[in-house]
């Protein structure tokens, strides 16, 4: 079984050009099995190992919600509370509860979908200047009527958590959790302040050799919605405080993995702070993370007390077949959507036929950077622009070109293709604002 994980783990990094990872898995209490892949840092060749620490992204989000049931149980709040008992100056605090906060259902816009977002990200923030960015902005719907995931949501509940507990939200989760629970390897994440086991974050652009970021993004800006690093080894660790009581209270963890149920009915498959779904036909829950230069996925079966944990370096890391093959190695059964069919969903041939002339360009090395937003702009200088003509050249043209989803988020639509080359699949996302500039796009590896 520890073969077939380590030629699942090597093989993805290859495939999808990431330069390290960590694997740890638990079962039944333990942690029977962790492993470091690839580099830790690129320059200096150094090795990922059982030490090496990963930004988790928005796993962070299992962590702040555990803190705020943590001072449920001490009577310290109410989660269906206002969040005007709390901070009666944020934005719509009288219209939202804690509870729409913790489950994606308060209807406050997420300031990383803000026009511009990424041209903020290299200054330092706080979280008051986080809610400053959208609180000008209506709720996109009634709270409580529709899901939608908003990064928001969760800076305004690590302000609470600071507010009830009289701790900033990093002393809190670290006195309340890592210590107590023996995560030594774990840690709020500051620029300011660099471990020497921390991996270094790469993003890979296209389909080329990876490239550090060329500006750093500030982590003060992730904050309560995905500041933390830790080792694949102490993510797990988490799982096991959570699957014990250890973490919260049994009750409390059952509230957290109860998915909410909207107002007409629909469940939305998301607790607090937890996606909750199947695999295999075995519940799951759990959550992922993708922030400047990292990707994670902690996923859980809950009834078997087993427990997945998958890190990497690099923010192009599509770990969702990866983490489902080990799921298999474990449980010793075939991934029924390894070879499932694709479907692609009706788009007007205009639209699939402009998907198609933008990729093209763009693998021409001639992208139009006047219908682009300033900071993806900023994202194409000279040197990338010629990477994207080399990685063309070896590519060729793209025969086909499928769509596969559309994901409108005002002021954002997000739309996924499926396009075959000669000899290979990959995934063509870009973002367009409700203007009609281009925000963003990436060419992954397809899964």
């Amino acid at each position: 079984m520890k073969a077939r994980i380590d030629a699942i783990v090597k093989g993805e990094l290859v495939r999808q050009f990431v330069p390290g990872a960590q694997v740890a898995v638990a079962e039944n209490g333990r942690i029977i099995y962790t492993k470091g892949y690839g580099l830790r840092e690129i320059g200096s060749r150094l090795p990922v190992d059982a030490n090496t620490a990963f930004a988790i992204g928005s796993v962070t989000k299992q962590f702040t919600a555990a803190a705020i049931m943590l001072l449920a149980q001490q009577g310290k709040l109410n989660v269906d509370d206002k969040l005007s008992k709390y901070l009666p100056d944020a934005p719509h605090a009288s219209e939202v509860t804690l509870r729409n906060l913790l489950t994606h259902t308060s209807g406050i816009v997420g300031f990383t979908e803000v026009p511009n977002f990424s041209l903020l990200l290299p200054t330092p923030s706080s979280p008051q200047r986080i809610v400053s960015t959208i609180a000008d902005k209506p709720l996109a719907f009634k709270p409580g009527t529709r899901w939608e995931y908003s990064n928001t949501n969760f800076v305004l509940l690590g302000m609470v958590i600071s507010k009830v507990s009289g701790q900033p939200y990093a002393d809190f989760i670290r006195d309340h959790f890592f210590v107590p629970l023996g995560m030594t390897r774990a840690w709020y994440t500051r620029t300011e302040e660099i471990h020497a086991d921390d991996a270094r974050g790469y993003t890979e652009f296209m389909f080329g050799l990876p490239d550090e970021h060329a500006y750093l993004s500030d982590w003060s800006w992730y904050d309560a919605a995905g500041g933390l690093t830790m080792s694949a080894a102490d993510l797990a660790q988490w799982d096991i405080a959570l699957d014990s009581g250890r973490a919260v209270s049994p009750s409390s963890f059952a509230e957290m993995t109860a998915p909410f149920v909207l107002a007409g009915g629909k469940s939305t498959g998301y607790g607090f702070g937890i996606a909750t779904g199947s695999v295999f036909g075995r519940r799951t829950v759990g959550h992922d993370g993708l922030v400047s230069g990292f990707s994670a996925e902690n996923l859980t079966f809950p009834n078997d007390r087993v427990a997945v944990v998958l890190s990497a370096n690099g923010d192009n890391f599509a770990y969702v077949h990866a983490i489902r093959a080990i799921a298999a190695v474990l449980y010793g059964t075939k991934d029924p959507q390894a070879s499932r069919p694709f479907v692609p969903i009706s788009e007007p041939a205009a639209q699939v036929a402009a998907a198609k002339t933008e990729l093209e360009a763009l693998l021409a090395g001639s992208p139009d950077l006047s219908r682009m937003t300033p900071d993806l702009a900023l994202t194409l200088p000279p040197y990338r622009i010629a990477q994207l003509k080399e990685d063309g050249r070896l590519m060729g043209e793209p025969l086909d070109v499928q769509p596969s989803s559309i994901d409108r988020r005002p002021p954002l639509t997000i739309y996924r293709y499926r396009v075959r080359f000669k000899s290979a699949l990959a995934e063509w996302v870009y973002s367009v604002t409700d203007s009609g500039k281009f925000a963003g796009f990436s060419l992954q590896a397809w899964q």
